[in-house]
């Protein structure tokens, strides 16, 4: 299996749509997680980035995916306050102190311990350097499990702990300072 993760000004149209269906297949409308395709296309209307895409060029597919958001105070503040994920906005990286929200991680079931998650990692970890480098630095990351996956990925993925409301099934919200643990562990992979 060859994986290559695909990013920013690499994500077109239609590797968009692709991420699209398969946000649908997991989380579709009616479900409580569903983002409706036009909010997406919001959130990323300026640029893709933080957009990352594992693309399997053996098959010539998508095998998931992960994004990341750089959401205003005011809007990470009223999702907070309401729990309504679709007030968030991304604002992307500005100089300075930015806080993160993860939104969503899926590979298909196929690709689940083909070391995907790990591809999409490490390329997360290098924008997350890069940024640093240019002075946009990580203060708050947050994000919301909203299935057991959701919350395995938060809790031993990337390392964030789990803030008051998370519940017996790992559902709910999760905090990191910065992502420092998860990479400092994932640099000894790049």
């Amino acid at each position: 299996m060859n994986i290559s993760v695909i990013t920013a000004d690499e994500i077109t149209e239609e590797v968009f749509n692709e991420m699209y269906r398969l946000e649908d297949l997991f989380w579709p409308e009616g479900h409580y997680a569903h983002l409706s395709k036009e909010y997406l296309q919001n959130l990323f209307a300026d640029s893709f980035e933080g957009v990352f895409a594992a693309w399997d060029d053996n098959n010539n597919t998508l095998a998931g995916h992960f994004y990341a958001i750089v959401p205003s105070k005011q809007s990470l503040d009223e999702y907070m306050k309401t729990g309504d994920f679709t007030l968030l906005e991304n604002k992307g990286f500005q100089k300075g102190l930015n806080n993160l929200y993860l939104y969503t991680a899926i590979l298909k079931k196929e690709y689940r311990g083909s070391g995907c998650m790990k591809q999409l990692g490490i390329a997360f970890c290098k924008w997350l350097d890069a940024k640093e480098k240019e002075g946009c630095l990580i203060d708050t990351v947050l994000a919301q499990a909203v299935t057991a996956d959701g919350s395995r990925t938060c809790s031993a993925g990337f390392m964030m702990k789990p803030m008051d409301d998370v519940d017996q099934a790992g559902i709910g919200h999760y905090i990191s300072n910065g992502l420092r643990e998860y990479r400092e562990k994932m640099k000894k992979y790049y």
